[in-house]
């Protein structure tokens, strides 16, 4: 996955828009990291089979489809790329 990949438009489920005031959204996920970014602190979200879910932290590693990130506890996340639905660098 490279810098910048948009992913499909996600809108919310029609039954929320029948309630009173709620106005339709749309936005898109976009996974704005790459290899090079490899010691930057990152966020991710990746979709795992219970749901989604986030990892902050330094990319250690991007390699053979494989992403490793550490969280500030020194835990080492890794998993897969084409799990990400969302990632970026953060600043500072």
């Amino acid at each position: 996955m490279g810098r910048g990949l948009l992913r499909p438009s996600i809108a919310l489920p029609a039954r929320w828009l029948k309630q009173e005031g709620v106005k339709p959204v749309s936005f898109r996920l976009t996974v704005s990291i790459s290899a090079e970014d490899v010691g930057r602190k990152v966020t991710v979200r990746r979709q795992v089979p219970e749901g989604f879910r986030d990892v902050v932290g330094i990319l250690e590693a991007w390699s053979d489809g494989m992403l490793a990130v550490r969280k500030r506890d020194g835990t080492l996340v890794e998993f897969p790329e084409n799990t990400m639905v969302a990632a970026k660098v953060v600043p500072g």
